[in-house]
């Protein structure tokens, strides 16, 4: 059992070229609970989705410039997920 079994991971900046290969080898090798990706950029978020289609994976748009929306509303969201602490 890998330390990022049965957990909730975010990955900020999540749709970067690390993110990618950060995404493929967690899902390929570890049991996430859930494997939340938060970027501002839709279109490839939109492309990663059809690339790793995993029940696991989960989308977020955003930037982490923007406290008050990471904070509020993306927040709740995140919360929302058991197993992660925000």
């Amino acid at each position: 059992m890998g330390f990022l079994d049965d957990k909730v991971v975010l990955v900020t900046g999540g749709t970067g070229s690390f993110s990618h290969e950060f995404v493929e080898i967690v899902l390929r090798d570890h049991h996430p609970k859930k494997l939340i990706v938060y970027s501002r950029d839709e279109l490839k978020q939109h492309e990663m989705q059809a690339r790793y289609p995993d029940g696991r994976l989960r989308f977020l748009i955003g930037d982490v410039r923007d406290t008050e929306r990471l904070r509020g509303h993306s927040c709740r969201r995140l919360e929302a997920s058991p197993g992660l602490r925000v």
